[in-house]
Formats: C-alpha cells, structure tokens, sequence
C-alpha cells in the first residue's frame, strides 16, 4: 500500500464524492455537499444515505442493521483541513492530573475526557477507503477525521490487541489463550493507569455471555466472542482488580451506561466476529466483505452520538487491529514485522464541525500514546516512543 494513493467515495446526489489520499491535499467534503468541479463551483447536494449521520433516539441494545436514509443536518462550507506534522514530544502530565489543553496548568484538576475506543477487524485501508460496500466507513471519514498512513504493528490479532491496552505485544506471535502467552503479572495497562489516577473506565464485549467472562470463545450469545479480541482478560494485573468481573461486561449494558450519570470516562468497545469483519465471505483479496460490519458501526456510531455522553465531549476512535495483507510495512520501534496500512478515524463534534485528514505517520502505541496524552498518565512501553507517531491533533481537535 505505502505511498499509492487512496480514494475516499461518499454516497452523494449525482455522483460519488472523493478524497485523494497521498501526495495531493484531500478534496473530501462533509455530508451534504457535493465535490468541486473544475471550473472551482459547488452546490449543496439534496439528501445524503448514511446511518452514521443521523442518530437514533432510542436503541437500547446493539444488533447489525442496514445503512439508513435520513434528512442531513443543513449544509456546511467545505472545511477539510489537511495536516502535515511531526509526532509531537510531550511529557505526560503529573500524576492527578488531567490533560487540560491550553486553558490547563500544571496541578489543574480537571473532568477527564470522555474516549471511547471501537477495535474493528482485519481489513486493510485498501479495502475499505473508497470500497461502495463500506458507504458508512468513507461517509465517517469526509465528515469527522481520520489518520491516512495508519499501520498496524503485527500479525496475527492478539498482538495489536496488547499494544493498543499496554504498549506492548509481551513477545506474542500467535491468538493463544491468555494462559499460553504469560504475560507478567506485573505488566500494566491503560485500565491500571486510569485506576490509580481515579478516572472510570469500563470494557464492552459484543456477545460476552456474562460479566467477567473469562471462558474461552463461545457462540451462545447473537454471535461469535473471540477471547483473543478481548484484551483484559489477558493481563493478570486486569484481572486481580477487584473491579474486572463489573467493568469487563457484555455490550447489551453500553448505551444505558452512557445515558446514565455514572458512564466511564474511558470505553472500550469489541464488537462481535460477525460485525468487526474478521467474519464473513472472503473475495479475491484475501478480505472479507465490509458490508455487514460497515453496517453496523453506522448504527452503532448513531447510538453512541444520540447519548449524554458523547453530547459532554465524547470521541471515538475506530481503530482496526490489522490490515489483511501479509506484509512487512511497519512504523517506529513498534512496528518491526508490520501488521500493514489500516484506517483509523475519530469522530466528535469538533470535527463535525471542522474534519480533519492528517497524514502524518502513526502506529497501534501511537494511538495509545495519544489517549494516555488525553488523560495525563505515564506512557506505557512503546507508547513512550515518539516516533511510533500520534493522532493528538485529531483527539485535541477544538
């Protein structure tokens, strides 16, 4: 993948809209506009198809559910802005505090942000970027803000899984179970960082059958749950905490959670194996068809923007664990053996109102880097690392 270009298409009236990912600046534009022609004219487009534009009123549970049709908020001037950067070198803040921004200091106790974290499965940003079976995916993209030389820093799953929560893969080249890696009980995590700094924090498993669950794989429950998609289970340090079996808990418990005035500050969601795309048809690619999990993270994007707590600043980041090629392209010290290019996007209101499209290199650390950034504790690993890139300016936007 590398330095080709990449197309974004959004559904539009009259054709589709494009983003040029790579050497040229993206010409995207958000929901309800339609692209510039070459005689530098636009005109607002009449309707829009994608269910992450229109959230739901009331939807307690998440199932998978076809792209809606809704009425588009009114047309905004096209404002994608495009940034080139190098990774920032920024010190964690003291401990008990938060990251504050501009208006913070040093000691500044502040509400943490509210971060939500969505790991999607096996697709390269090849097969999904400018791909009409994920309209979802590239409608998210043109409208909110996304990192177009993302890399994952291996294969198979499991090793991503353990970068993204602790910044590192602990030496584990295989989806074992949890007691065939060993992984130290001493090694911590982001959940054990934001446990001694106070801040509330809480996983979801699509499928899981039972809080706590620590039972292997199983179908019992609408879908597959694949133990190697559920990190926690794998660090004893997560494990041992006396909240683990309360706040490692089944998905169906998310969006009365986020409407309620106890919701975490952190989430982190594993959708089941039908709806992350690891499961389903496979084409000529080697990839699975997007449609079914593009369809559900429409829906499931739609819930989570209807509820309280995105409302008080809420951002996700939809990540992928790793791209389906079997390839070497890496990043940074994380990246030796290369999990390959995969999408990662970040949805909150402040890019709403002004997307974003950065290029600037990141890896799996990188993203964690950034959220231990956003809630002032130490970086973990390879996280520390610098070069493993970030995604600050699209977590920081607004």
């Amino acid at each position: 993948m590398g330095a080709a270009a990449v197309t974004v298409a959004a559904i539009g009236v009259g054709g589709p809209l494009r983003l040029q990912f790579g050497a040229a600046a993206p010409t995207a534009l958000p929901l309800g506009v339609t692209a510039t022609s070459a005689a530098g004219t636009s005109a607002p487009s009449s309707t829009t198809s994608s269910a992450a534009a229109a959230p739901a009123t009331s939807l307690p549970t998440i199932a998978p559910a076809p792209p809606t049709t809704a009425a588009p908020p009114a047309p905004r001037p096209a404002t994608v802005t495009t940034v080139r950067r190098q990774p920032t070198h920024r010190a964690p803040a003291p401990k008990g505090t938060t990251h504050t921004g501009a208006g913070g200091g040093p000691g500044a106790r502040v509400v943490p942000p509210h971060i939500m974290v969505v790991m999607m499965e096996n697709e390269s940003q090849g097969n999904l970027i400018g791909n009409p079976s994920a309209p979802n995916v590239n409608a998210l993209a043109a409208t909110y803000g996304i990192d177009s030389a993302s890399y994952a820093v291996s294969h198979p799953s499991l090793p991503n899984y353990l970068e993204m929560l602790a910044g590192s893969t602990y030496g584990v080249t295989d989806d074992g179970a949890p007691s065939s890696e060993h992984i130290p009980a001493g090694a911590q995590t982001l959940v054990n960082e934001l446990v001694t700094a106070g801040i509330p924090w809480r996983g979801y498993m699509e499928s899981m059958p039972s809080d706590g669950y620590e039972g292997g794989d199983t179908t019992c429950c609408g879908g597959r749950y694949y133990e190697h998609h559920d990190p926690f289970v794998y660090f004893p340090a997560v494990t041992s905490l006396p909240s683990f079996s309360s706040d490692v808990v089944p998905c169906t418990a998310l969006m009365g959670d986020l409407a309620g005035p106890n919701a975490p500050d952190f989430v982190w969601v594993t959708p089941n194996g039908t709806d992350d795309m690891h499961d389903g048809s496979t084409g000529a690619n080697g990839e699975v068809d997007p449609a079914v999990g593009d369809a559900w993270l429409g829906s499931f994007v739609s819930q989570v923007q209807s509820t309280p707590w995105y409302a008080a600043g809420g951002r996700i980041v939809v990540e992928w664990d790793e791209g389906a090629d079997a390839d070497t392209t890496g990043l940074g010290s994380a990246g030796a053996g290369g999990g390959g290019q995969i999408v990662t996007l970040v949805l909150s209101a402040a890019l709403r109102a002004h997307p974003q499209h950065d290029s600037t290199p990141v890896n799996t650390a990188g993203i964690l880097r950034s959220i231990e950034q956003a809630y002032g504790v130490p970086f973990l690993g390879d996280a520390a690392q610098a070069g493993n890139g970030d995604i600050d300016s699209l977590l920081d936007a607004g």
